[in-house]
């Protein structure tokens, strides 16, 4: 059995199918906006919509065990239902019929939503790496992109709100946008499959953009630079940030994707060419990486907390360890390890529902198609050393290399001296 199809094309609609044997269903609605679309002096917006949209239905069908939730993210909104075979059909009913014509009407469910929201917003204020990638968002892209404002930002016009905004709001981005469908299940009849349909046509409005329709600017990263940035939440050491750009969801294909995943576990792990050991002997407990992929754009950071005398040596190691890598050829054996080990993971994933099902929606949302397991195994057998190198010097690119010290009590941080480490190129 095929582990995915597609019902429809408009609206997008695709099935998953999933391995363990379960009457449970998963449905998934995904509208083309999340927190980067919100207008300009109404960022939050789209946050506030869907807490009051999602605590509506729970508060409205408490009783019926409704299972119903939904997330936001700087791309897409999310609603979703998990149900079962015998009462799907009834569910999705109730379930479409809330997301496409939702009652504005509950003020209290409104008031006690917008708290949650203010309180959710105030424990990510209190993560340290949160506030420290936020920054530096702001810092490393240019002009108009839209992944410049920081999260808090993003929700800081949110407790001007009242139902009737978010009312206007949904009427106007919401209702005009032809969102994504995705159903999951064990071996879901074509009977139960067509009723589905004639359900989200009777509920789906007409005349709707495209899924993919948005304006996006193109995101340009900063040029070199280096940078100490004053954070009064750390009280003794310093984060040392590395920046470069990387590989885009849709820009780049898959193999190159992978492979630098591939490369930045090498890079950073315990083997000759990882930097684990290295940061060890300076008395560093650990180093790690980000690798952020959104649609247009990506970015590679290794990031690192060190005590204050530390800043300066690590630099020089990242800059002679990455040099050095750029030149020398990885060795096959660490690179079949990281292979098999990726291999092993997608193999648990195909094997498990509910993770299975949230890796496919997630190309689904992205890419509009799924890379199965056995593509995946064919890629990750294509890489090479000499495919690693070629990456290496892609990404590790030093005229596009920025580098950020968050701290608080550093007196001089030596920016100008760790500027020199990687100026001579």
């Amino acid at each position: 059995m095929r582990d995915t199809k597609q019902i429809l094309k408009k609206p997008l609609f695709y099935l998953v199918n999933l391995p363990q044997k379960t009457d449970k269903i998963y449905f998934d609605i995904f509208y083309r906006r999340g927190n980067i679309f919100d207008p300009p002096m109404a960022m939050g917006m789209a946050h506030m919509l869907e807490h009051y949209m999602v605590g509506h239905l729970k508060q409205k069908y408490i009783r019926d065990h409704f299972m119903v939730g939904g997330s936001i993210s700087n791309s897409f909104t999310n609603f979703y239902l998990i149900s079962s075979t015998r009462q799907l059909l009834l569910d999705l009913q109730i379930f479409l019929s809330g997301i496409f014509r939702p009652e504005f009407s509950d003020k209290t469910i409104f008031e006690y939503e917008l708290k949650a929201v203010r309180n959710e917003i105030a424990e990510k204020k209190h993560d340290i790496e949160s506030q420290i990638f936020d920054v530096i968002s702001k810092k490393i892209f240019l002009g108009d992109c839209p992944y410049r404002a920081a999260n808090n930002e993003k929700n800081k016009y949110f407790e001007k709100f009242t139902l009737h905004d978010i009312q206007q709001f949904y009427l106007k981005d919401f209702s005009t946008i032809e969102p994504l469908f995705v159903i999951g299940g064990y071996n879901i009849n074509d009977r139960l499959l067509k009723e589905v349909i004639i359900l989200i046509r009777e509920f789906l409005p007409q005349r709707l953009h495209l899924f993919n329709h948005f304006n996006f600017p193109k995101c340009i990263p900063r040029s070199f630079n280096v940078e100490a940035i004053k954070n009064k939440n750390i009280k003794s050491g310093a984060y040392s940030v590395f920046t470069f750009p990387g590989f885009s969801m849709q820009d780049h294909d898959f193999r190159l994707r992978m492979g630098l995943h591939v490369l930045l576990k090498i890079l950073t792990g315990s083997s000759p060419f990882g930097l684990s050991i290295e940061t060890r002997k300076l008395g560093i407990y650990n180093i790690s990486y980000k690798n952020i992929m959104r649609p247009r754009i990506g970015i590679v950071s290794l990031f690192s907390f060190t005590e204050n005398n530390q800043i300066f040596a690590l630099a020089k190691l990242i800059k002679d360890h990455i040099d050095l890598l750029k030149k020398d050829l990885i060795n096959e054996q660490y690179i079949s390890k990281i292979v098999n080990d990726a291999k092993n993971k997608q193999k648990a994933i195909w094997e498990n529902n509910e993770n299975k099902y949230n890796w496919i929606i997630d190309d689904f949302k992205y890419l509009k198609f799924n890379i199965n397991i056995t593509a995946e195994k064919k890629i990750l057998d294509s890489i090479t050393p000499q495919f690693l190198r070629e990456i290496a010097n892609t990404i590790f690119n030093w005229r596009k290399f920025n580098m950020f010290v968050i701290y608080n009590d550093i007196n001089n941080p030596q920016i100008g001296k760790i500027k020199k480490i990687f100026q001579n190129n």
